[in-house]
C-alpha cells in the first residue's frame, strides 16, 4: 500500500513539471478514494498537465486527468486525477 504522504509528494512533483501547483486535495473517504484534485495558478498550466499526463502510470496505475469545476470562490483552475 502506498503511503499517503508519499503519494501527495509524488503527485506534487509530477504536476509541478507542468506549472505552479497551488494546492493538492486528496480524499481518504471510500466514495472519493483514488481521486485527487490538483489546483494550478493558471488555467494554461492545468491544460498543459492534462494533455501531458493523460494515461501516465503512477505507481503502476494509469491516471485519468480532466478539468474539474471548482466550488471555490476564487477562480483557481483545477485538474482532477483519478486512478483506474
Amino acid at each position: 500500500m502506498i503511503n499517503f504522504a508519499e503519494l501527495r509528494l509524488s503527485i506534487f512533483h509530477l504536476f509541478s513539471e507542468h506549472g505552479e501547483v497551488i494546492e493538492i486535495n486528496m480524499h481518504n473517504a471510500f466514495k472519493m478514494r483514488g481521486q485527487v484534485f490538483v489546483v494550478f495558478r493558471e488555467q494554461e498550466m492545468a491544460d498543459k498537465a492534462l494533455v501531458a499526463l493523460k494515461g501516465f502510470k503512477l505507481f503502476g496505475k494509469p491516471i485519468v486527468t480532466r478539468n474539474s469545476s471548482s466550488r471555490r470562490t476564487s477562480p483557481m483552475p483545477r485538474s482532477r486525477v483519478t486512478s483506474r
